[in-house]
């Protein structure tokens, strides 16, 4: 059995995340994992479309695969972020599916990436059904895995992609690129 070469931690500000446990390199594979389930397939015959963030998923079929998950998967199901915990409790299930998906598929290890403007790994998946994660750059053991939630191909504006990040996920980006002063930004940008 391969050892993972990530593990999850607590993170100050920013919640459970994974973390790289040894060096990794440019273009090496992080991890590959199956989805848990993929909502998608109730509706569309196992093709995934559109974004579990504009509700085109069948929520009895939402229910029902929760409600199949071996209790270890549930247990992790249910620790993933869940944007409004004081929220209904009967659309716990729904908030923590649309907060933690990838192209409609839920992968408890990568569902624990947090957003980086400027990511150090990217996520990709052809049907939904399994993912990959491969670093785009040196990953130093000790420094946590970041993957970026928005089309990194839409070249978005500090401003485009705060307003995307609130409206989509509530938070305020706090990531290395959106920290930086703004006229380093800018000289950065020009580069």
């Amino acid at each position: 059995r391969v050892m993972p070469k990530y593990r999850v931690e607590s993170l100050a500000g920013r919640g459970r995340a994974l973390v790289a446990v040894e060096d990794i390199h440019r273009g090496e594979r992080v991890l590959e994992e199956p989805a848990v389930f993929n909502a998608s397939n109730g509706k569309s015959g196992g093709k995934a479309q559109g974004s579990a963030n504009s509700s085109e998923y069948d929520m009895e079929y939402l229910e029902r695969q929760v409600a199949l998950l071996c209790p270890e998967d549930l247990a992790l199901f249910l620790a993933l972020h869940d944007p409004q915990p004081s929220g209904p409790p009967a659309l716990r299930n729904q908030r923590i599916y649309c907060n933690n998906t990838f192209h409609d598929g839920l992968f408890l290890a990568a569902a624990r990436m947090n957003h980086s403007c400027w990511p150090n790994v990217l996520l990709s998946s052809a049907d939904g059904l399994r993912s990959e994660v491969v670093a785009l750059r040196d990953i130093p053991a000790g420094e946590e895995i970041t993957v970026s939630y928005l089309r990194t191909s839409h070249l978005e504006t500090w401003e485009q992609r705060r307003a995307k990040l609130q409206d989509l996920w509530q938070f305020q980006c706090c990531c290395s690129l959106c920290s930086m002063p703004r006229e380093e930004a800018r000289e950065n940008y020009r580069a």
